[in-house]
């Protein structure tokens, strides 16, 4: 693959849409960041009838949970177009489906013969819808936060540098919330491998008769827990953590000191 990559396309062909992607993650993961601590600290206020407190005051885990659900809802709002315009521009050399020229043409065109939509949904492509996604991101962002906000009050005071604190607790929250959501991913994948069966078969084959036969990522899981078992669900849970831990503590521990040293400067 890489030998063919090349010889056709030149090194450009590893890299369509990267310029997308990094301007587009750098949106996205600010809007994720704000919008969990915009969550956090209003859902803390928000009062219920009959209640002299806030629910979710009392109940911290449940706070950061919704919390973290609600960024990446936000946030998906961003990565998906991302994803679809990326993966179009990766796999149209191979489908001769799309002729664009890059990031901005390729959003162009999608805008103008697809709508807006088309940058939200999956048409001849391995990559998941909207709900999709946020289903499987979703509940990671969710214990993500959950675990990380639990950590940071159990080390509290445990290391001289407060970094340390954050690497521990966001290394710790990352690795549990990636291994207890590997059977998403799992699915996920599949998924998309199953959708690249489909579409070069010309899409108009059943669920039934494709490479895994799942007709969603909740079928998925419950056949490969029911003909592979359970643990199979687990497969690659190491390197998926080992994947997703450094990318999302370096994330976690550079925003929070970055928060705090505009906390310190009285900047918000």
């Amino acid at each position: 693959i890489i030998q063919k990559t090349y010889s056709a396309e030149g090194m450009k062909g590893f890299f369509p849409g990267v310029g997308l992607s990094a301007f587009g993650s750098t949106v996205a993961f600010s809007a994720y960041m704000t919008t969990y601590e915009y969550s956090k600290s209003h859902l803390a206020t928000m009062e219920v009838p009959n209640y002299s407190t806030s629910v979710l005051q009392s109940t911290p885990i449940a706070k950061h949970f919704l919390s973290g659900f609600i960024a990446e809802i936000v946030s998906c709002a961003f990565w998906l177009p991302i994803d679809v315009i990326k993966e179009r521009q990766q796999v149209q050399s191979e489908l001769n489906l799309y002729r664009y020229r890059n990031s901005l043409d390729a959003m162009r065109q999608i805008s103008k013969h697809e709508g807006i939509r088309g940058l939200y949904r999956v048409k001849q492509l391995v990559t998941v819808a909207f709900g999709a996604t946020l289903m499987f991101f979703g509940p990671y962002s969710a214990l993500l936060f959950v675990f990380f906000e639990e950590f940071k009050k159990l080390f509290f005071g445990r290391f001289k540098a407060e970094a340390s604190q954050d690497i521990a607790a966001s290394t710790l929250a990352s690795s549990i919330a990636g291994f207890l959501t590997n059977p998403l991913d799992l699915a996920k994948l599949r998924m998309q491998i199953q959708r690249a069966d489909r579409a070069s078969r010309g899409g108009n084959v059943a669920f039934a008769d494709t490479v895994f036969g799942y007709r969603n990522m909740f079928h998925g899981i419950y056949t490969i827990a029911r003909k592979e078992g359970v643990l199979a669900l687990f497969r690659g849970s190491l390197m998926r953590v080992c994947f997703t831990a450094p990318n999302t503590t370096i994330s976690l521990v550079l925003t929070d000191y970055f928060k705090q040293q505009l906390l310190k400067r009285n900047i918000f």
